[in-house]
């Protein structure tokens, strides 16, 4: 009996050894296939739009209604003009610029701004407390963009309001037709003009605080 457990040992052995060794053949099998095995592809869909914001110079609308502006104030006043706070845009076109001009009837003609080269939108702060955005709506019936995106004197504006009171002083008997008279006619546009730019800039506020207005 002895003698045959002795011969059985090692057939037991070199089974025990074979299957080591088959189990280890697996797990470098296994090992190779997983190191051949190509990377998942990442996703390229927020960097592809990314870029191709990037390429194309124009950034999207805020993420967040703070500052956002809608093409008219309670639906009625035309407010094609203003541009919401953080938003860059590309140079209008001479076409764009009297667009613009027709829709937002309420303002001056876009042939100055055409002329000049200069861009007739309102860009709004949409930050900062009240007498900062306040006087900042009001300098920019003295300060614009020109097409580049550079801060120039807003001569659009200013002769825009130039021309139209003497125009008008054509209107008025000759007793008002004296430069006095229409220098306070063209000081009068442009503070009118002024206040617009101070309900454009605060009209985000109101409206998320009590219109909810989208567009």
């Amino acid at each position: 009996m002895s003698s045959c457990m002795l011969l059985m040992l090692p057939t037991a052995y070199a089974a025990s050894d074979s299957a080591a060794a088959g189990s280890a053949d697996k797990a470098n099998a296994v090992a190779r296939t997983a190191v051949t095995l190509p990377d998942a592809p990442v996703p390229q869909t927020s960097q592809s739009s990314s870029s191709g914001a990037a390429q194309s110079g124009i950034s999207t609308a805020p993420q967040s209604d703070e500052g956002k502006q809608t093409k008219r104030i309670l639906g009625i006043v035309p407010n094609f003009r203003a541009v919401s706070a953080n938003q860059k845009l590309p140079p209008d076109t001479a076409r764009d610029k009297f667009k613009t001009a027709i829709l937002d009837s309420f303002d001056y003609s876009a042939i100055l701004p055409v002329a000049l080269h200069q861009d007739n939108r309102y860009y709004t702060l949409g930050h900062g407390g009240f007498v900062k955005r306040t006087a900042y709506s009001f300098t920019r019936t003295m300060i614009t963009r020109n097409d580049g995106g550079s801060e120039v004197p807003n001569y659009s504006e200013l002769l825009g309001a130039g021309t139209s009171s003497s125009i008008a002083a054509l209107y008025y008997p000759s007793q008002y037709r004296t430069w006095t008279k229409i220098g306070q006619r063209w000081l009068t546009a442009v503070i009118i003009d002024g206040v617009t730019f101070s309900v454009k800039e605060f009209w985000p506020d109101v409206n998320n605080a009590i219109f909810h207005q989208k567009d």
